[in-house]
């Protein structure tokens, strides 16, 4: 059995006794969190077996948070801590298992407090498998109204794109993609479908037409692609405007993406770059640990949209260190990639990216890196950097 990761990496601040539904993934965009369940949820269209959740509030006044998996609509009495402060609180001994054709998301509680009591979510990670292996879920995240044509990168966060080639995910093997799902919140005289595209190409095979708000989805369509091959999320809009919550596709493969779809701004001091999202920082983000057993890191890459000056690298950091046999280069603009190197990681190893120049920074739209990897039948976990 293949073990997945699902990051978050976010600051949703909730007061005076109340409650919010957040989504397995995300980062620094909306949305964050929804007091509308529906807008946060992703669809199981296998049986999916949860355990070794972490959470981390940033601020806390008041009673006990409770933070737990939820499965159509109904809060986990096996997957769930309750958070009174700052640091990391971990179950590493409980577990919950999601039917197939579920829909999944978290929660975190306070309805106990009275006004004046708040609390922060900042971070938060479970570790999710399916009997077969094959079934990682590709998730993208943004809440923001989409006036025209645009295209997701398949990683856990990340803003539409305007440009198809900023959204690209390399693919290094053959996989199939199918189960297209989307939630629709809003939108404006809309005619429009969402689909993935193939090397620039919008897919026949995996989309559906959005005529509403509501849960719109593909289960039956697949789309095939073989080694080197790239894939995005695109939203093929000809009138009106929609705003998509949340967009998922699954894989036929291992190995998982997961990957930063940001702009990351123009680092020259070495900085940092959670898995799930959150804003470039100089501050180390050591905290993200893996907990899918011992598994190989391998196929970094990234997309450069302004190229800087001086020595720049984009790296994988295993827990308090940069890697030296995962790293890239970068000499200019489009997209670079580490295709020999490797990492091993066990449980407690976290993993995040850091990047730096001694000249001008260069800035990108994401970074990725395929974890875990396997020499036959993964799928690529990309970060791009524009």
């Amino acid at each position: 059995m293949t073990e997945w990761r699902f990051w978050a990496d976010r600051s949703v601040s909730v007061d005076d006794g109340n409650l919010t539904y957040l989504p397995l993934v995300g980062g620094d965009n909306n949305p964050n969190s929804s007091a509308t369940e529906a807008e946060t949820q992703l669809k199981s269209y296998v049986a999916y077996t949860f355990s070794d959740l972490r959470v981390r509030l940033s601020t806390h006044s008041g009673p006990g948070v409770t933070f737990a998996l939820r499965d159509d609509g109904s809060s986990s009495s096996t997957l769930t801590v309750s958070l009174t402060g700052t640091t990391w609180i971990d179950d590493l001994t409980g577990s919950d298992t999601v039917v197939a054709n579920s829909l999944m998301n978290w929660i975190a509680d306070q309805s106990a407090g009275m006004h004046g009591d708040t609390f922060t979510v900042d971070d938060s990670a479970v570790t999710y498998a399916h009997a077969s292996t094959k079934a990682p879920i590709f998730a993208f995240i943004h809440g923001n109204s989409l006036p025209a044509d645009r295209w997701g990168v398949f990683g856990t966060s990340g803003t539409w794109r305007t440009n198809e080639i900023e959204a690209r995910t390399h693919f290094y093997r053959a996989q199939a993609l199918s189960n297209l799902h989307v939630y629709v919140s809003a939108v404006s005289s809309i005619t429009a479908d969402i689909a993935i595209s193939k090397n620039g190409t919008k897919s026949t095979t995996v989309v559906v037409a959005i005529t509403g708000t509501g849960e719109f989805e593909d289960a039956t369509g697949s789309e095939s692609y073989t080694d080197s091959d790239d894939g995005s999320f695109y939203f093929d809009r000809a009138v009106g405007s929609a705003t998509l919550q949340v967009t998922q596709v699954q894989a036929d493969t291992d190995e998982s993406i997961s990957g930063y779809g940001n702009s990351t701004g123009s680092p020259t001091t070495r900085s940092h770059l959670s898995p799930s999202g959150e804003s470039i920082g100089t501050t180390a983000k050591d905290e993200y640990d893996m907990y899918i057993g011992s598994v190989t890191a391998a196929n970094l890459q990234c997309y450069i949209s302004s190229a800087g000056s001086g020595t720049r690298d984009v790296t994988l950091r295993i827990g308090a260190t940069d890697s030296t046999t995962v790293t890239i280069n970068i000499t200019g603009t489009g997209h670079f990639e580490d295709i020999t190197g490797t990492e091993t990681l066990v449980d407690a190893d976290s993993l995040t990216f850091s990047m730096a120049s001694t000249g001008t920074g260069a800035s990108g739209r994401f970074i990725a890196v395929e974890v875990p990897w396997s020499a036959v039948g993964g799928v690529t976990r990309r970060i791009f950097i524009t």
